[in-house]
């Protein structure tokens, strides 16, 4: 399902199979960059500069959605840079490893559960309560990488990761730009409102 994917923001997939030992692999498209979780060490990145990356990835995100995969696993160390003709950057999402296939039998929509995905700093409330995860997950996880990317902090921070997955469940969301004086009140809010604590709270496709 996702070698389907044909965005341009999306790592391709050349290849899949299994080796003569019975172990599936993967072949994926080379990007030779960093990723955001690298530039991330020398400190925030510009607002603007942020933005401009992010938006291809939203596109891409809403390709898959629109196929039934979920990502499930949004966070900047799956988000490399990688430098484009003519100068400056992009963003390309890989790591699909994780992520959810919707199905459909007769009306219900399911996931699989019976257990914790997901990287414990970007994790919805919901994939934490395993309660399965819908399109609305990842609006989380972006909402948690944006938030990270132009304050230089994770949202949440504890001494364990069930500390960390607990915060996601019942701390007040942080103001970012009480965290980062370039960030404006209402790109604040629109990270607010991609992390709050119920799916049903999030931005929403207007078609599900």
């Amino acid at each position: 399902a996702v070698a389907a994917l044909q965005h341009p923001a999306v790592v391709g997939i050349h290849d899949l199979g299994e080796l003569p030992d019975g172990r599936p692999f993967i072949v994926l498209e080379f990007i030779d960059g960093e990723t955001l979780a690298d530039r991330l060490t020398a400190g925030p990145v510009p607002v603007d500069a942020a933005l401009r990356l992010m938006q291809p990835v939203l596109a891409a995100l809403a390709e898959a959605h629109a196929a039934g995969i979920v990502h499930r696993d949004l966070k900047p160390e799956n988000l490399l840079l990688q430098a484009v003709p003519g100068g400056g950057e992009a963003l390309r999402l890989l790591d699909f490893g994780i992520a959810a296939i919707e199905l459909e039998v007769g009306e219900d929509r399911f996931t699989k559960t019976g257990a914790v995905f997901g990287t414990p700093a970007f994790m919805a409330p919901e994939q934490a309560l395993d309660k399965g995860a819908d399109y609305r997950a990842d609006i989380y996880g972006l909402g948690a990488t944006l938030f990270n990317l132009v304050t230089g902090e994770k949202p949440y921070v504890a001494a364990t990761p069930v500390a960390v997955m607990n915060m996601h469940l019942k701390a007040p969301i942080p103001d970012a730009s009480e965290i980062h004086r370039k960030v404006s009140k209402g790109l604040a809010q629109v990270i607010t409102k991609m992390l709050a604590k119920r799916p049903a709270d999030r931005y929403q496709d207007p078609e599900r």
